[in-house]
Parts: C-alpha cells; sequence; structure tokens
C-alpha cells in the first residue's frame, strides 16, 4: 500500500508533529509512506498541489496532516479500518472559550441573501465513525478513487468558495458530486500556544 503525506505549512513542522510523523512511518512496515511537505502561505494552493501529487504518483490514499496536529501511531489504522472514502479523525478547536470540534453538520455558503456562510459544528457526545457535512483536513485520509473523482469534476477543489474556507470548500464540493465524508475519535491533538506577561 502506497501513501501520500501531505503537510502544507507555513515554514516550520511543530516538534510533535514531527516525533508522531517519524513514529507513524517506522512503525508501518507494510506501508510505503511518501511525504509530501509545500511551505506556502496560499493554503488551498499548497492542498491542490498535494492532490495533484497523490493522483500523479497513484496513491493508494492521501493522508493530509496540519503541521499542528499531533496524533497516536495507531490513528492512521483507525482510519484504514473503517475502509471510507474520505474520513477525518477528530480534533478540537484551539479556542479556549468554546471547545469545538473541527467536524460539521451543516454548511451553506454565502450567497445573495445569506451575507456570511452559515457553518454549524456537530455538537453532542460523538461515538464511533460519524457521517459529517464536513472535516478539516488536519488528520484527514483521502480513498484514491475520492482523489481521481473530485479532480475530474474540479480544477481547484481546495479554492475557497463564497466565503466558506478551503477544507469546507472541498467537502461542499464533495457533497456536490455526492461523495460521503466521515469523522472517527482517534486521539489527535491540536496544539496550541500561549503568551504570558507579568502584571
Amino acid at each position: 500500500m502506497k501513501i501520500v503525506v501531505g503537510i502544507p505549512n507555513m515554514g516550520s513542522i511543530h516538534v510533535g508533529t514531527t516525533g508522531a510523523l517519524i513514529q507513524m512511518i517506522t512503525g508501518y512496515k507494510d506501508i510505503e509512506f511518501m511525504p509530501f511537505m509545500i511551505s506556502s502561505s496560499l493554503v488551498y494552493d499548497a492542498r491542490n498541489q498535494i492532490l495533484d501529487y497523490a493522483n500523479k504518483v497513484n496513491a493508494d490514499y492521501l493522508l493530509f496532516i496540519d503541521s499542528d496536529i499531533v496524533f497516536p501511531p495507531a490513528a492512521l489504522k483507525a482510519l484504514l479500518d473503517q475502509n471510507k472514502g474520505i474520513i477525518s479523525g477528530i480534533y478540537w478547536s484551539r479556542a479556549e472559550s468554546v471547545r469545538k470540534p473541527i467536524i460539521y453538520k451543516t454548511i451553506k455558503p454565502r450567497t445573495l441573501f445569506r451575507k456570511i456562510p452559515e457553518i454549524e459544528h456537530v455538537s453532542g457526545m460523538i461515538q464511533g465513525c460519524i457521517e459529517v457535512a464536513a472535516c478539516g483536513m488536519g488528520f484527514c485520509l483521502i480513498r484514491q478513487d475520492v482523489i481521481r473523482k473530485i479532480i475530474k469534476h474540479y480544477i481547484s477543489p481546495f479554492e475557497p468558495y463564497k466565503g466558506m474556507g478551503e477544507d469546507i470548500s472541498f467537502c461542499y464540493r464533495l457533497g456536490k458530486i455526492r461523495e460521503k465524508i466521515y469523522a472517527l475519535e482517534c486521539g489527535l491533538e491540536h496544539v496550541g500556544y500561549k503568551r504570558y506577561k507579568g502584571v
């Protein structure tokens, strides 16, 4: 099995993400990993390039990992075991005031009468593998057939669409071609930073 590991970044990758990546690559002897990292201020363009690369090398899967996501080695197996076309590991926002999972049950783009997109997070207890309207790409596994299908229908699948971010725009386009999206809790951590100063 061949898996492209795509990591878009702004010039650096968190040490925890790097350590987790090394553990994953050395821990699966039956998988050929192909790390592909792109530094760019245009995240959607980096994601499009990674998607195209995974298609060109005929990868069985593309695993997107954000540069600030820490994951256990077993997280990849947990997603693979679900045998879905696209499945995201669940991770949480870094906003300390309100913790929200980066998965969504409804997404509606901006329109003439809707000035901002309507995007509703999944809430409540999350158990097992669930179907969602959209997910973040922080730790997201995409199968070869889905990669080919989205590239066939869209020139720039991750390009922001009507006020929505690149991740949600990608998922919105998947919905348009009737591709279901799933999410699963698999022990991810979203790394953040705090600044402290004297009183």
